[in-house]
């Protein structure tokens, strides 16, 4: 199907949808803090 997205697509999406102010440490453990 078409409209079927895989899972972490999903996720990555929704989880940046409700948090949209994410720290960039978050998503990138060598970011330098």
């Amino acid at each position: 199907d078409p409209d079927v997205q895989p899972l972490v697509e999903q996720d990555s999406k929704t989880l940046q949808r409700l948090l949209p102010e994410i720290p960039l440490w978050v998503k990138n453990p060598d970011y330098d803090r």
